[in-house]
């Protein structure tokens, strides 16, 4: 978990993830996810406010099999490297179960820093589930040697108290 440091020493970092519709509307079932514009903001408590650490989209997959995956995750410029971006994930899939998402599944273009989260850092927490096995193409094109498969998690094998924060 991330920690801050004061004079006193350190002292664990409080999060609040808000998940909400473009509207601003809250969204606490998987009835009110709309197909694409579904945000979760996630903040960090300072001294006297609120300070925003990043966001990220949760888009619907499978209205009858409640699947649902990431998009658009990122933190801010200034909060990169402090170890606040597992925690944005972990706020992601807190939310998709608490809607009552039966799956969560990685975006469709993984970056380095999103793909190493899912193929690796997310591993020692849940059981990711990886990639199936592409067939290779004939190209070779650069597109084609980097790109990341699609990982996903099982929500109904988790609750919400085995989530971390």
């Amino acid at each position: 978990m991330a920690r801050t440091k004061t004079k006193a020493g350190s002292k664990k970092v409080r999060y609040n993830a808000i998940f909400a519709a473009r509207e601003h509307g809250l969204i606490k079932n998987f009835n009110q996810l709309e197909n694409w514009r579904n945000t979760l903001g996630l903040f960090v408590r300072g001294r006297d406010n609120w300070t925003s650490i990043g966001s990220g989209e949760l888009m619907v997959v499978s209205r009858r099999r409640r699947y649902v995956h990431t998009e658009s995750i990122g933190l801010n410029d200034n909060m990169r490297r402090k170890g606040h971006g597992i925690h944005l994930y972990f706020a992601m899939i807190r939310a998709a179960k608490s809607i009552g998402a039966q799956r969560i599944y990685s975006s469709r273009s993984l970056n380095k820093y999103s793909g190493n989260m899912w193929c690796n850092k997310l591993r020692e927490f849940f059981d990711v589930q990886g990639p199936r096995e592409a067939k290779k193409c004939k190209c070779g094109c650069r597109a084609c040697r980097r790109r990341w498969g699609r990982y996903y998690i099982d929500l109904t094998k988790l609750s919400l108290r085995s989530i971390p924060r």
